[in-house]
C-alpha cells in the first residue's frame, strides 16, 4: 500500500480501542494496511465489551473514524461519539479536490438512486 508520500509498500495496521479511565487497552486487531480504520470502529467497540462485560458510553477517535456511518452506528447503541467530521477535515485540507460536491446530486427515492444534475454543478 502507499501511504503518505512515501514508496508503496507492505504494511500492516494495529487498530485499538483503549479504556481511558485506567489507560488499558481492551481491545485490538492488526489488518492490512489497506483496510480503512473507519471499518474497525463498530468491531473495536464491540470486543471492548466482550472482553470487559461493560458497555462503551463514550467513544473519542481521530477523524478517520468520524464517517456518518459510525456516527449512526453509535447513535443506535446510545453511544455518545466524539470523532472530527471525516469529510469536514478532507473539505478543509482540499483533498477532496475533484470530487462532486453533494449538491450535485438528487434522490429518486422511488429507485432508490442518485442522478447527478449538470446545473447544479455549473
Amino acid at each position: 500500500m502507499w501511504q503518505g508520500k512515501g514508496k508503496s509498500k507492505l504494511r500492516y495496521k494495529t487498530h485499538r480501542a483503549i479504556d481511558s479511565g485506567y489507560g488499558v487497552v481492551t481491545a485490538t486487531e492488526k489488518t492490512r494496511g489497506s483496510v480503512n480504520e473507519a471499518q474497525r470502529l463498530a468491531s473495536l467497540i464491540e470486543g471492548h465489551q466482550s472482553n470487559t462485560g461493560k458497555s462503551a458510553g463514550v467513544v473519542v477517535a481521530d477523524n478517520k473514524y468520524g464517517t456518518v456511518e459510525n456516527y449512526l452506528w453509535c447513535y443506535d447503541r446510545g453511544i455518545s461519539a466524539h470523532m472530527a467530521d471525516l469529510k469536514d477535515t478532507q473539505d478543509k485540507q482540499g483533498l477532496r479536490g475533484g470530487v462532486f460536491p453533494e449538491e450535485a446530486f438528487t434522490c429518486d427515492a422511488a429507485t432508490d438512486t442518485y442522478r447527478w444534475v449538470l446545473s447544479k454543478v455549473l
